[in-house]
């Protein structure tokens, strides 16, 4: 395997393929393009987007991000809560790290988790 791509693909093929059969398995060609289009949009996030903060970090891995805002739940209210969802390395995910952040958008949450991620650097 090599790339984002067939990582998607096997993934998929991994999770479904011991649970239904094979002429099933062949109808999901239309899903694992739309897989790989969500896993390239989140490598494009880390790289240039809302998450973009991990690639300037100057960290060592290549990662997948997707942020997000919401309205705010807590009892000491904020008008928004800051949400990131990274997965790493990005060719085949083996890590995740999910971060909320109270009072800010999901662009300043992976914020914090890039200086997360560079304090678990070695």
């Amino acid at each position: 395997m090599s790339g984002t791509k067939d990582s998607a693909e096997a993934i998929l093929r991994f999770i479904v393929g011991s649970t239904i059969k094979n002429d099933a398995l062949d109808q999901l060609t239309e899903v694992v393009g739309g897989v790989r289009d969500i896993i390239d949009g989140m490598a494009d996030s880390a790289r240039n987007g809302t998450a973009s903060s991990l690639a300037r970090q100057g960290l060592h891995q290549s990662f997948l991000a997707k942020t997000g805002t919401a309205v705010c739940i807590h009892k000491a209210h904020a008008p928004v809560d800051g949400f990131v969802v990274v997965a790493w390395p990005a060719d085949f995910p083996r890590y995740i790290l999910m971060v909320r952040q109270h009072g800010v958008t999901g662009a300043q949450a992976a914020v914090l988790a890039a200086h997360m991620l560079r304090d678990l650097e070695p």
